[in-house]
């Protein structure tokens, strides 16, 4: 069966509620079966917030695979590394012993600053970017820190488009830039996390993403690995008058829309008719 129809059509009726929408929004789809993709807006690039994360553990893993780093290294985490902003490192009274992989955990699943900034020093930015380039995304930066003020009030922001997030999604489905990276890329990021997208998948569905938020910018990017038709999708908004719930519901309801669509699909026949 040929679902082109229905994926056209989803499209047309996202882009009338994007129009209406009090910001700028860039979405990318991939139905990984039938390999058809459809964008809105999908080349805009877009400040990233928390999503930039997954490249950053995409390079950690990297250095894991070249024996550079070791999941099971013991790190103490002091005073002098707190950072700002979401997480609970920071807030602990007292200094603490993880390993490396507690730290990466900290990062995607409470989406930890303190985390996030210790890991970018071991990454590297230059680093960081350069496999970034190696995977073909020429329109994806990481540029400072978490929680960098200044960096940002001197547009220095780590940045990325829909297409882009969802082509690097893409390569991890098909076990790139390495079996070992791709594998424990989407294990680490299959953890329960408070994300827009998990908000409207059913907890016996596998889920890979990472959700992120700024002032007026939300967005999420994953993997929904349904039975019979996985599929990817990003979502990003920027320059938003709306209330930070307001953007959020906005996300999580477009991507429940598509999710609604994708899951009959899964539950069909070929010829359209539900399976019991």
């Amino acid at each position: 069966m040929n679902n082109n129809f229905i994926f056209e059509k989803i499209k047309i009726n996202i882009e009338s509620k994007f129009f209406d929408f009090d910001g700028v929004v860039g979405l990318s789809f991939t139905d990984l079966k039938s390999k058809y993709t459809f964008d809105i807006n999908g080349c805009e690039i877009f400040p990233v917030a928390s999503t930039i994360k997954i490249h950053i553990l995409i390079q950690i893993l990297n250095l894991v695979e070249k024996n550079e780093l070791d999941l099971n290294q013991n790190i103490e985490i002091t005073n002098k590394l707190h950072s700002a902003g979401s997480g609970i490192l920071s807030h602990l009274d007292n200094e603490i012993n993880l390993t490396l992989l507690d730290i990466i955990n900290f990062m995607i699943i409470l989406s930890d600053n303190t985390a996030t900034n210790y890991l970018i020093d071991l990454a590297g930015f230059e680093n960081t970017n350069d496999i970034i380039k190696m995977m073909g995304l020429k329109n994806t930066k990481l540029q400072r820190k978490m929680e960098d003020q200044e960096a940002v009030q001197n547009n220095i922001e780590n940045y990325s488009t829909a297409n882009e997030c969802n082509e690097l999604f893409n390569q991890l489905y098909h076990n790139k830039p390495t079996d070992y990276i791709s594998k424990k890329t989407i294990e680490i990021l299959s953890k329960p996390k408070k994300g827009y997208f998990n908000r409207i998948i059913d907890a016996k569905t596998k889920i890979a993403n990472k959700p992120g938020g700024m002032p007026y910018v939300r967005c999420d990017s994953g993997i929904i690995f349904l039975k019979n038709n996985p599929y990817i999708l990003s979502i990003f908004s920027k320059l938003c008058t709306l209330e930070s719930y307001e953007q959020e519901y906005f996300i999580v309801n477009i991507a429940n829309y598509i999710h609604k669509f994708m899951l009959n699909i899964d539950k069909s026949n070929q010829y359209g008719q539900g399976i019991r």
